[in-house]
This record gives C-alpha cells, sequence and structure tokens, in this order.
C-alpha cells in the first residue's frame, strides 16, 4: 500500500514539532487518512501537550510497537 512519511522536526525543538504536529493533523484531516502512526512524545514541558493531543486525535487509540 502507498504511505506517505512526514519528520516533525528535531526532537529537542519541542515547540516547532507541535507546530508541525497541528500542521500536520490538519493536513492528514484534509487528505481523509485513515491511519496514522506517529511516535508519542516525553510526557514532560510542551511534550505533555502534543502528547495529550495526540492521544486525543487518536481517539484512545495506541497501537505498540
Amino acid at each position: 500500500p502507498d504511505a506517505d512519511l512526514y519528520d516533525f522536526g528535531a526532537r529537542a525543538d519541542e515547540l516547532s514539532q507541535a507546530h508541525r504536529l497541528f500542521y500536520l493533523l490538519r493536513e492528514a484531516d484534509k487528505k481523509n487518512y485513515d491511519t496514522i502512526y506517529a511516535p508519542l512524545p516525553p510526557t514532560d514541558g510542551v511534550g505533555l501537550a502534543l502528547y495529550n493531543r495526540m492521544i486525543r486525535a487518536a481517539a484512545h487509540q495506541i497501537v505498540k510497537l
């Protein structure tokens, strides 16, 4: 199957990752993606906000790989 791969940016730059995540979620919505796989960020600092947003976007459907 076809797949698209996106980069969230440097792991140390949490603010840029946050902006990129929200942008990519909007793009995924426009493209009607059925499934998205993404690593969860650390749960501290800005990472916690990213983590919470990703969990909500996934409707709490998390797959451990």
